[in-house]
Order: C-alpha cells, then structure tokens, then sequence
C-alpha cells in the first residue's frame, strides 16, 4: 500500500512539473515589438494574414465578385503582379483601401506581404 502511494504521488508530482520546450517567437510573433518577416511565405505567413482579413463576409472569397479574388494563389499573384495588393494594404492613393471598413492591417503584417512580394511572390 505505501509503494501505491509513493507512485501515485510521483505521477502527480511528474504530471504537473512537466518541461516544454515551446518558443516565445513561434508562439508569440508579433509580441514586444517584433516582426519577423524572414519566413514571409506565401503558404505560412501570407496565406494566414489574407484568410484572417481578406476572406471574412465573402469579400474576396472567389465565391462573391467583389474584385479580387485571394482565396487562391493564382488570384492573389494576378493581385500582386499588378501592384494592387500592396497598394490595397498600405491605402495609397488611387487603390481602393482594404480592408474596406475595416482598421488598416498592422505594420508588421504589411511588412510580411510587401517582404513576401519583394521576393518574387513565390507559391511557397
């Protein structure tokens, strides 16, 4: 009965102090400041920040005409290839500004895509 115990014990005490090695970068990207915009691809980065911004209330799904479609990558390389994404997302004059009546995406999420875009828009 006392070993059941002492093991019983044990498993707790191991089940709870248990490490992990997760990093703060991984989990927290865009924290403190930081961005990284040395992984900016298309499926990884790109694809994520257009799903989160782009895709909401069938604007540019493919599955409504409203402009562009970014719900594939051929849809979002005619966008880049003609200037009209970055010039979308920074609301340059002469673009219609996206998100429509939405906040203007975070620098550090313009400064993935114009990264992305900068070198070459690959498809990776």
């Amino acid at each position: 009965m006392k070993i059941l115990k002492i093991l019983l014990i044990a498993a707790c005490f191991s089940a709870f102090s248990s490490c992990y090695y997760d990093k703060e970068e991984e989990l927290y990207p865009n924290s403190f400041g930081r961005c990284d915009t040395t992984n900016s691809t298309y499926s990884v980065r790109v694809r994520k920040i257009l799903d989160a911004n782009c895709m909401g209330s069938a604007c540019h799904d493919g599955a409504t005409p409203s402009g562009w479609d970014l719900s594939t990558y051929a849809g979002v390389s005619a966008a880049t290839v003609r200037g009209n994404l970055t010039g979308a997302i920074n609301q340059v004059s002469g673009f219609s500004a996206m998100p429509k009546n939405r906040p203007k995406l975070s620098d550090c999420d313009i400064a993935i895509i114009q990264n992305w875009v900068s070198n070459g828009a690959k498809n990776n």
